[in-house]
């Protein structure tokens, strides 16, 4: 088969892809990747052959884009939408929407509107002029990238979403239909539907419910488990990808005490996104552990640290394949990638949940399954952290926890498990297509 893999212009939404695509490549499948320019440095250190799309630049309207009109009536729509949800919603469900409502459709809108002055998106034009030349028979899209499935249209081929996280989009999509028939033609239409019908009118395709769902769903999971979906769905473990690069001489070395890394996001200040928590805060209550603590974080953030303690390394990248199997401990914000690494390495979790859906979720999975704990330092101190890792470290139930966490996720099948089911759907779900 010649396959079309497509995803959201930056790495975190290349890796989790990168497995099944090895998969299909050792089966004799022609695999390519498309994404943004600047992405294919990246899709050629994985070994793969990348398709350009032109620069993530070029994919938006403005680089001011809060401030353009086209924005401006969608923030408003989308407002509109929401104060006019049926007031049943639990509050999950309201979480859940406002999640999608604030993170993902306006990304989407960011970089995948059709309505461009002139008409020109050169996302969606270069993706369709390279599966109308090189007509693929698959295309596989991150589910963050719905105009992958126009392209498919376009060319005939069959094709599937990927997804590795919570499938809020395919969610808010299903719930969508159920709230306008309680809510009413008042609700409107769904966003989600709105952008794609624009999207394939431009090349004259009607809409359809797979331009948003998928012909299926290829659900990477790392065992976190999923919001309720009638879509077809085929599991496929999420096995942790990185970069490689030269490991350190240290992380193979002998040691007398255990080892944490430390993998957190810090802003141009040096304080913990989304909280007014200085890095150097953070490395100052470190030192009290009785620890080697390895923290990943980029070099220019060095100047916010303050002097490292004898017991803090601090490293720019290691890959995580090299690194967690020797460790006791991963700090994490709550990125799906941590915790499929920490699973896949049944590693004890400790999770400092940024305010995106997944993070929350993951915390209260990995808590409830007894394989790790969560700390809020936007409401504590750099000291509860570092009880929090003490704990983890002193109680050997962490460790039983994550060992229940690697072994449900060794039951789901491997990628290359996947190849002959994708083979013989691809084989009876083909598009007619129009080119």
């Amino acid at each position: 088969m010649r396959v079309l893999m497509t995803y959201f212009p930056y790495p975190s939404h290349l890796y989790p892809m990168v497995p099944l695509a090895y998969a299909l490549r050792e089966a004799g499948h022609d695999v390519h990747v498309a994404s943004a320019s600047e992405e294919a440095g990246t899709i050629r250190a994985a070994g793969l052959t990348p398709v350009d799309l032109g620069s993530r630049t070029e994919w938006r309207d403005t680089a001011h884009w809060a401030d353009s009109p086209l924005w401006q009536a969608r923030e408003k729509e989308l407002r509109r939408i929401t104060d006019a949800l049926p007031p049943s919603l639990s509050p999950s469900d309201r979480t859940h929407w406002d999640f999608v409502r604030h993170q993902f459709l306006p990304v989407q809108a960011y970089y995948f509107t059709p309505d461009r002055p002139g008409g020109h998106r050169p996302m969606v034009d270069g993706l369709v002029d390279f599966a109308r030349a090189g007509r693929p028979d698959l295309v596989l899209w991150d589910f963050t990238f719905p105009t992958a499935a126009v392209a498919a249209h376009v060319c005939g081929a069959a094709h599937a979403r990927f997804t590795w996280g919570l499938d809020y989009l395919g969610w808010a999509r299903e719930q969508f239909v159920r709230w306008r028939h309680e809510a009413g033609p008042g609700l409107g239409e769904d966003p989600q539907v709105v952008q794609a019908t624009a999207a394939a009118a431009r090349f004259g395709l009607p809409y359809s419910e797979d331009m948003v769902l998928g012909q299926w769903t290829i659900e990477a999971t790392a065992g976190l488990p999923q919001l309720p979906l009638e879509t077809t769905r085929m599991r496929v473990r999420q096995i942790p990808y990185s970069q490689e690069s030269v490991t350190p001489d240290w992380v193979d070395a002998p040691r007398s005490r255990p080892r944490v890394c430390l993998t957190l996001e810090w802003d141009s200040e040096g304080r913990l996104a989304d909280t007014d928590v200085a890095l150097s805060d953070v490395v100052g209550a470190l030192a009290g552990l009785d620890a080697e603590i390895v923290m990943i974080f980029p070099a220019e953030q060095l100047r916010h640290s303050g002097p490292l303690p004898a017991n803090v390394r601090a490293e720019s990248y290691v890959p995580f394949g090299r690194l967690l199997p020797t460790c006791s401990a991963l700090v994490h914000y709550g990125g799906v990638g941590s915790f499929a690494a920490a699973v896949a390495h049944s590693v004890p979790q400790v999770i400092i949940p940024r305010n995106l859906g997944n993070s929350e979720a993951l915390l209260r999975h990995v808590e409830d399954s007894g394989a790790g704990l969560g700390v809020s330092l936007a409401q504590s101190s750099p000291a509860q952290l570092t009880d929090r890792i003490e704990r983890v470290l002193r109680e050997p139930d962490f460790q039983r926890g994550a060992d229940r966490l690697h072994s449900d996720m060794s039951v789901v099948p491997a990628p290359h498990s996947l190849v002959p089911a994708l083979e013989d759907l691809t084989g009876r779900v083909r598009l007619p297509g129009t080119a």
